[in-house]
This record gives structure tokens, C-alpha cells and sequence, in this order.
């Protein structure tokens, strides 16, 4: 991967957005979406970008293998 000496390409970071009237329709979504603070840093996020790019994968089954291994949903 090539540096971004430039600072061409933002910082990326991952944030949940949820609807408050769907966390209060499931408040146990709020502790499941927690599990996902901090997993996706930028190597992650181009990784899975390039799986997708590169490998040809589907960002659904990038997205469903990730959250697979991180305990977040069954196969």
C-alpha cells in the first residue's frame, strides 16, 4: 500500500448512526453495536476495501465474513 504523504485521502473513522427510536425498540442493539467500537481502523477498512476491489468479493460478503469474526453474527 502506498503512504498518503500527501494527506490526499481523510483520516477514516468508523462511527455507529442509529435511529434513536430503533435502539428503544431493541435496547440490546445498543450493546451489540458497542462490540464494534474500535474494530475498524483504517488497515482494517482498506483491507476489506480490497477485498472487494481486488478479490472481487461482495462488500455483503465482506461485510458478513467481518462480523462473523467478530462474534457479532452467525454464519
Amino acid at each position: 500500500m502506498l503512504e498518503d504523504d500527501l494527506s490526499f485521502f481523510p483520516p477514516y473513522y468508523a462511527v455507529n448512526f442509529v435511529d434513536a427510536e430503533l435502539l428503544e425498540s431493541d435496547p440490546e442493539l445498543a450493546e451489540v453495536l458497542s462490540r464494534l467500537d474500535g474494530a475498524i481502523d483504517e488497515a482494517t477498512m482498506a483491507a476489506m476495501n480490497a477485498q472487494v476491489d481486488v478479490d472481487g468479493m461482495s462488500a455483503q460478503e465482506v461485510a458478513h465474513q467481518f462480523l462473523v469474526e467478530h462474534g457479532l453474527v452467525t454464519e
